[in-house]
């Protein structure tokens, strides 16, 4: 595992990377459900506390949901060899050493690459645990993805609708589950989804997205190709987009997969997640003077 940049970490250890705001949420989660709570470390609990927003209680709901959909999906008999093809076809991925410029974690979706995923069509298991081995790897790549969320980028070149047809026909994947462990169960945020090569259906959809009250398709936007840079700075771009970015991705992979062959939730974090962030905090401390002083005016104004 270390060699791959990934080292076990202690509670004490991982709480020293949170500002006073997020050990105060993560603290409240722990204490309102201690018989929920106890068993799991603090960093897998803060992957639900950063899910929602800082939120004690709608923490402890995602958690609960989490835990649940573990059992009813069987991520306990996971086994990589089901999701191997999957991984390796570039249907999704994600490069854990580059953000959009909302320090987002990037997301890459090839509809037309999912005719090479393998066992992940034919069982919704599978594709859930594929959804789940890459938002374990990327939540404990790096706090800032957990903090900030993800951009989802979906190219549709080369797809048509048949081809999406046949995925959710000739599959066994049901969208309604998948939608469900997407918003209400994995504690990932997805913030924003960019649409390249969008067919007229897709086009349809996102139009009548602006006319209804549905939080999860006005954060889909149907952009051109060289709009990337407006969301994606040139040296965290791909290359085939313009950018700066060779990756290769089947390499990461095969890498990744020798060294993660089970979920860690957490218990082993990334190097880099752990550096102090001096600069950070002093900042957080500031702000937190900052604070006290302006509250205490307030007062002696009150009293005055």
């Amino acid at each position: 595992m270390s060699q791959l940049g990934f080292i076990k970490v202690s509670d004490k250890e991982f709480r020293k990377q949170l500002t006073n705001e997020e050990l105060t949420a993560l603290d409240a989660m722990k204490e309102k459900s201690p018989q929920l709570t106890s068993n799991f470390s603090d960093a897998f609990l803060m992957r639900f506390v950063f899910g929602r927003k800082l939120n004690p209680e709608r923490s402890l709901i995602i958690l609960e949901n989490h835990l649940k959909w573990r059992l009813k999906f069987k991520l306990n008999e996971f086994d990589i060899s089901h999701i191997k093809d999957f991984l390796l076809s570039n249907a999704s991925f994600s490069n854990p050493f580059v953000k959009d410029k909302e320090n987002r974690c990037i997301v890459y979706l090839f509809p037309h690459n999912f005719k090479f995923a393998g066992d992940v069509l034919s069982d919704l298991n599978y594709y859930l645990w594929s959804s789940y081995y890459f938002l374990d790897l990327i939540l404990d790549y790096d706090l800032d993805f957990a903090r900030q969320g993800m951009t989802v980028v979906e190219d549709f070149s080369e797809t048509n609708l048949s081809d999406m047809m046949s995925m959710i026909v000739k599959g066994k994947i049901d969208m309604n589950a998948a939608m469900d462990a997407i918003q209400n169960c994995l504690p990932g945020r997805i913030r924003k989804v960019l649409i390249l090569n969008a067919p007229w259906y897709i086009k349809i959809l996102t139009k009548f997205a602006k006319s209804i009250k549905s939080k999860a398709l006005k954060k889909m936007e149907v952009i051109k190709v060289e709009d990337l840079e407006r969301f994606i700075s040139k040296e965290n771009l791909l290359k085939q987009y313009g950018g700066e970015v060779e990756w290769d991705n089947n390499r990461w992979v095969t890498e990744i997969m020798s060294a993660r062959k089970v979920y860690l939730n957490g218990e082993y974090i990334h190097r880099d997640a752990l550096e102090e962030k001096e600069e950070e905090k002093e900042e957080e401390k500031e702000k937190e003077e900052r604070k006290e002083k302006k509250e205490k005016k307030k007062k002696e104004k009150k009293e005055k």
